[in-house]
Order: C-alpha cells, then sequence, then structure tokens
C-alpha cells in the first residue's frame, strides 16, 4: 500500500491572478482532473463527486472566482502546462509533475490518500518484488504512471494492459484480463459500499 499526500497545482499565471482580481465579475478558474474515478468524480455528466463539491464549496467563499471542474486526459493537461494557464490541476501530487517543477507550484497538501496492490483470492499476487511479478499482467489506467511498476515492465518482468477508466480496473481483473491491479483506496471503498 502506498500512501500519498494529494496536491493542487497552480500555475504562476493563477497565483497573478489571485493578487490582480477584477472587483466587477467572477474569473472563471477551472479546476482539472484527469482522475476519472468515483469519489472524486461519480457521474460527469451530472457532475457529482468530491471535485464537483469542492468547486461548489469554494465558490460559495470566493467573491473574485468562479470555480468549475472539468475533466481532461493526462496528455491534454500535460500538454497545456506547457504554457501559462489561470486554472489549477486537482488531485496530483509534485512527483507525477516533476517535469514542469520549474513551471507550476503547488498548494500544500488538501487530503491523504492510499493506493492498494489487488489482485483475486484465486490468484493471489503479492509485490514484494520485482520477481513476484514475473509472467504477471498488470491492469492499469491509460495515462497514469506506476513509478514503483515501471522498471519492472521495462525489464519485461510483467505485462501491462491499461482501460481508460480506473473504475474499470476491478471489472477488468474479475473477467481474468490481468492478475493484479492498483487503485485508491478511497475508490475501492466507494465500489464496495455503492456496488
Amino acid at each position: 500500500m502506498h500512501s500519498a499526500l494529494i496536491y493542487l497545482l497552480l500555475s504562476p499565471l493563477m497565483l497573478f491572478f489571485s493578487f490582480t482580481s477584477v472587483a466587477q465579475q467572477k474569473q472563471e478558474v477551472l479546476l482539472l482532473t484527469y482522475h476519472l474515478k468515483a469519489p472524486y468524480i461519480v457521474d460527469l455528466g451530472e457532475q457529482k463527486g468530491l471535485y464537483f463539491d469542492l468547486a461548489n464549496y469554494m465558490n460559495q467563499h470566493s467573491e473574485s472566482y468562479f470555480f468549475k471542474t472539468e475533466f481532461m486526459p493526462r496528455k491534454r493537461i500535460n500538454a497545456i502546462l506547457q504554457r501559462p494557464f489561470p486554472h489549477v490541476v486537482i488531485g496530483v501530487q509534485p512527483v507525477w509533475f516533476k517535469q514542469f517543477a520549474d513551471k507550476v507550484s503547488f498548494t500544500s497538501a488538501i487530503l491523504q490518500e492510499d493506493d492498494v496492490f489487488i489482485s483475486l483470492k484465486t490468484n493471489p499476487v503479492t509485490n514484494d518484488d520485482l520477481e513476484s511479478l514475473k509472467g504477471k499482467t498488470f491492469i492499469g489506467v491509460q495515462g497514469y504512471r506506476y513509478i514503483m511498476l515501471e522498471e519492472a515492465e521495462q525489464q519485461g518482468i510483467l505485462t501491462r494492459v491499461d482501460t481508460l477508466q480506473e473504475d474499470n480496473v476491478l471489472d477488468m481483473l474479475r473477467l481474468g484480463r490481468g492478475d493484479f491491479t492498483i487503485t485508491s483506496l478511497s475508490t475501492l471503498r466507494y465500489k464496495f459500499s455503492h456496488g
């Protein structure tokens, strides 16, 4: 299990806007996320989930800004981060954005999340060492980096198959499309409590 603090990534332009707000009309600030998973995004169309709740909360307490949660694939976020922009990337860790360290800033942590290693009881897989993963298939999410498994994948120790959403990794595991996956503990708890 891997525990991590979750942050907001701020661009320098966003920091500039925070000190030069316009009194008349609220400045729109997007809360961008590439994590399409419960409980953070439960229903994208209905705008349900913790990230939408956060935008609503921030709107209730801001006279200068209008916050709007928006899903965007990680590759597109990476492209946007190449230039200044007045928005926020939510639910990230600094280690995931090392290549942008000179272009962005991070808030202090807004929550703590744990990642869990999951396999079927009928085919248990442990994450004790890389050798225990030999010949196994890992189910990941397209665009996500699993730093602890990248070495094993590069060495041909394991194979990786991807799905488009983290919400699908457990279904793929259940259907036998791989031997193990990694998901956040909050997503796993949400799945167990909501079926």
